[in-house]
């Protein structure tokens, strides 16, 4: 048994622990005693036995340190002996506030033994039947036997204030999800002008297309005027031409048909 099961033995079975933040700064921790199913939330020992003993539930004062009506400032519920595990075992439901408001809990099974510490209770079932410890068991720096072993209130440990600063951490987070946002709406909006600069710029394509097209039309035109003039050109004879063939042909005609064939290339 360990320091605070033994300073608990005394806690009738369906208490449970209730861990709050308090004090002017939120620099200190709270123990409630809490009865779920009639709803009393009692301040010390006494108090505890009084109301089993004679159904009398009496006030207790922090001072106005430590708020009681909100569920903002919870820590964490402890249970000893919790259901379909054996004796010595502890669920611990750490509460923590995420970026939407909403409250999450998350349970922990501890073993009094080697102080192993599982996500649900089917694993830790599982540990107490085969003896084997699944992947995704750890051991807490702070056990939970040290880290609620005092009496009323205590110094808030520094394990705790992490989750105190988790509200912070998550506005911290929607800021930068802002920042990431807003840097998301303008690069949407320089993408919504290059894509109105693309409609110009397709116009232009289809405009250069256009050309290209022409182009293209006048370059087959060329090669048509070329095959024209290469088919329209008298060949030459192979070889050294004769006399009379020089002779019948006068020279101001073979003039005449050069000029021309150079004119229908050049247009």
């Amino acid at each position: 048994m360990t320091y605070m099961q033994m300073t608990h033995e005394w806690l009738p079975k369906g208490w449970i622990i209730e861990v709050r933040a308090g004090g002017k700064n939120m620099n200190k921790m709270y123990k409630f005693y809490v009865y779920p199913p009639a709803g009393v939330r009692l301040f010390s020992k006494e108090d505890v036995l009084l109301y089993i003993n004679k159904s009398e539930i009496t006030g207790f004062d922090t001072n106005g340190e430590c708020d009681t009506r909100t569920k903002d400032n919870i820590l964490a519920n402890v249970e000893f002996n919790p259901h379909s595990l054996p004796e010595g075992w502890v669920k611990e439901v750490v509460f923590r506030k995420t970026k939407t408001g909403v409250i999450r809990k998350d349970p922990y099974f501890t073993d009094p033994v080697n102080n192993y510490s599982f996500r649900t209770r089917k694993s830790a079932m599982l540990y107490v039947q085969t003896g084997k410890v699944p992947k995704r068991a750890f051991i807490q720096r702070t056990s939970v036997h040290d880290l609620y072993s005092f009496e009323k209130s205590a110094d808030l440990h520094e394990s705790l204030k992490k989750r105190l600063d988790f509200a912070a951490r998550t506005n911290w987070k929607s800021r930068r999800s802002l920042k990431s946002k807003n840097s998301s709406l303008t690069e949407k909006s320089l993408s919504d002008e290059e894509t109105e600069d693309g409609d110009s710029s397709d116009d232009l394509s289809d405009s250069s297309s256009e050309v290209k097209k022409n182009k293209g039309k006048l370059e087959k035109t060329t090669c048509k005027t070329k095959k024209s003039v290469s088919f329209n050109t008298a060949k030459r004879p192979v070889g050294r031409p004769s006399k009379r063939s020089t002779e019948e042909m006068p020279r101001d005609v073979e003039i005449k048909q050069e000029s021309a064939s150079s004119e229908e290339y050049w247009c």
